[in-house]
């Protein structure tokens, strides 16, 4: 319940369990093994762990791991649920903000990262834009930004991104440099 900070457990059969209160403000949560809980801050979090974008807690949600360092603004007013979040792939948690132009790989086996900066040049939504969405929304048709899941290997990147106020898929063969963009709105 993210208006109440808690955390809402079922059972499998969908029985109510039990309530928890949240030491922080999440906006994303991901399992993990062990009984790990991996969280994304929110923007809007005022906890002592508010500097991170990631923290990892026990099934209790005792604080192990903080990870990924907040280093830029964003506006704690703007979400744009859709987009982003916690993805996993095979050992690999993906990690990104919306109208964030870095993607983070997370090894959850030891908890490693890796930071994947994405250059849109002249269409990269300006730190103004970031900071105060609404007061810019209008001008967002002329910025790209990426927009949904993105993996990442050595091979390819896949994921979704916004150009021009259109949603779009995009795929890069990394082995090539080839880059395919979806050509049609998404209806």
């Amino acid at each position: 319940d993210g208006q109440s900070d808690k955390i809402i457990q079922y059972s499998n059969n969908g029985d109510f369990l039990f309530t928890s209160e949240l030491p922080f403000e999440a906006d994303y949560i991901k399992c993990l093994d062990n009984d790990r809980l991996m969280f994304s801050l929110a923007e809007w979090d005022k906890s002592s762990y508010s500097d991170y974008h990631i923290i990892i807690t026990d099934k209790y949600f005792k604080h192990n791991v903080s990870l990924i360092n907040k280093t830029d603004d964003r506006d704690p007013n703007f979400q744009y649920i859709p987009c982003c979040g916690l993805h996993n792939v095979n050992n690999f948690v993906y990690f990104h903000k919306p109208i964030s132009d870095y993607v983070y790989s997370i090894d959850i086996r030891d908890l490693t990262h890796c930071q994947y900066y994405f250059d849109f040049g002249n269409r990269k939504v300006p730190e103004p834009a970031r900071v105060n969405t609404e007061d810019y929304i209008d001008s967002f048709e002329q910025y790209s930004t990426l927009s949904s899941s993105i993996f990442i290997n050595k091979k390819i990147i896949a994921g979704g991104l916004v150009d021009e106020m259109q949603l779009s898929s995009f795929i890069v063969d990394r082995e090539d440099n080839i880059k395919y963009i979806q050509e049609h709105e998404f209806s």
